[in-house]
């Protein structure tokens, strides 16, 4: 089962083994963040009898991890693979820094042996020999002082993943240790059993495989923060070249894709598990990566305006500052909207993935102070559409649907600032009305000229 959901997700074995781990610290040892190095082993062999050995060398990460996150269960086995695969150089080479004492050892190791009988019986059995005759598999000589407080090694031998942990602590957390991770394991494949099934989890990372970038950065003559821009629904960062970045031509720019639109990384599994929020801890992932640390600085507008508030939450709920977030009419309180107006349709009736995050965006319980200031760019017009335009239903959608689409627009058009009162509080609010409508300001040169103007001044303050 382990195998099969491995190849379904695209996943290490490692990924989904050490998952249980960070839980386990945090409820049963009380560690809320600690330091743990993972060790993974490759034998690489040549396609003869006689498996001669090439080369045997081993990876070794180290990571600060979070355990109490309340979200482990549902996102670790998607963000393990994401922090894993940025490692500088696979991290080979990290384990000779150890040696020498510039890096302090951490006390939790995780190593994980690998596969030890791959192949059938007949294949196994065509090999007899091996490299010693004596007993082979002892983790640790008699004669060598273990300095790790846990040392877990793992291993599939005869189709079973078995663990080996080596403890210092007391017989009792240690016997506590263990079965709350055999407990937490045992969910974690209950978990993503369900998520391969649906044709696994994709992540940014995966934009590699399939020969597409996650974003790109604006050339710039002038050094200087950057702005990150989100894309609208259902549509990439290609949306803003004729406007936005023609415009902004000395700025730096970091455009968003977006995850969701291609059709090699949705599925079934991406669809029930994408939300405003699993998104947000996606796009920052690539923040970080430009940007370390803050003050940020981000624009969004529409689907990727929504996204860019709850990224400017999460972020300052870490500890990041956010210095400014410019927003052209973002959709808030989409669900309220909806009843309103009286769509009976549910969440897995909706046509479209964006309909879909909308419409499960609650915002009730999520009303949060900002210290950033926001920039609200209102349109006053309603949807401009020739009746031919009207008619003309995109692939995907219903007429019943794309009715909706207008009805909502015509509601968000009557409000003074589209529900953001509701979900966020700041000191330092600024709402500005622009002429055109949601879905053409981008091609009024007016409109864009002077949102335009705005972030100029925000990542030139």
């Amino acid at each position: 089962a382990l195998l099969w959901m491995q190849q379904q997700l695209d996943i290490a074995f490692t990924d989904l083994e050490n998952t249980p781990l960070h839980q386990t610290a945090w409820i049963k040892l009380g560690v809320a963040h600690y330091f743990l190095f993972m060790k993974f082993h490759h034998l690489a062999m040549d396609g003869l009898g006689l498996y001669r050995l090439r080369e045997y060398f081993h990876q070794l990460y180290a990571c600060l991890v979070n355990g109490s996150d309340t979200s482990w269960l549902r996102d670790l086995p998607q963000y393990r693979p994401e922090m894993l695969r940025h490692t500088p150089d696979n991290g080979i080479g990290c384990g000779a820094l150890f040696e020498p004492g510039e890096i302090v050892t951490p006390a939790v190791s995780f190593n994980y042996l690998g596969q030890f009988d791959i192949g059938d019986t007949e294949q196994q059995t065509a090999q007899p020999w091996h490299f010693v005759s004596e007993d082979c598999g002892v983790l640790i000589s008699p004669n060598n002082n273990d300095d790790l407080l846990l040392n877990i090694n793992g291993a599939v031998q005869a189709g079973v993943l078995k663990f080996d942990v080596v403890s210092r602590l007391s017989k009792t957390q240690t016997s506590r240790f263990t079965e709350a991770l055999k407990a937490a394991l045992q969910a974690v494949i209950e978990q993503t059993q369900l998520a391969a099934i649906d044709g696994g989890i994709k992540t940014f990372s995966d934009f590699k495989k399939i020969g597409e970038i996650t974003h790109w950065v604006t050339e710039s003559p002038l050094a200087g923060a950057p702005i990150f821009v989100l894309p609208p629904g259902g549509a990439g960062g290609e949306s803003y070249l004729d406007n936005i970045v023609s415009e902004l031509t000395e700025k730096k720019l970091v455009l968003m894709n977006n995850l969701y639109t291609h059709e090699d990384l949705s599925n079934e599994a991406s669809k029930k598990y994408y939300s405003y929020e699993t998104l947000a801890k996606q796009y920052i992932k690539v923040i970080k990566k430009e940007q370390s640390s803050g003050p940020y600085h981000l624009f969004g507008w529409s689907f990727g305006a929504v996204l860019a508030i709850e990224i400017m939450r999460q972020l300052e709920q870490q500890g990041d500052a956010v210095a400014h977030i410019i927003l052209v009419d973002p959709y808030i309180n989409y669900p309220k909207v909806v009843r309103e107006l009286g769509f009976t349709k549910s969440y897995s009736q909706t046509q479209t993935l964006p309909d879909k995050i909308n419409r499960c965006h609650s915002i009730t319980e999520k009303k949060f102070h900002t210290k950033a200031k926001i920039t609200f760019f209102k349109t006053t017009k309603e949807v401009e559409l020739t009746l031919e335009d009207r008619e003309e239903v995109p692939e995907g959608m219903t007429r019943e649907a794309l009715d909706e689409v207008f009805a909502i627009g015509d509601y968000y058009l009557k409000t003074r600032d589209n529900y953001i009162s509701d979900f966020v509080v700041g000191d330092n609010f600024e709402l500005i009305g622009i002429s055109s409508c949601h879905n053409t300001w981008v091609f009024n040169d007016q409109d864009v000229a002077i949102v335009a103007n705005k972030i100029s001044e925000a990542i030139s303050a």
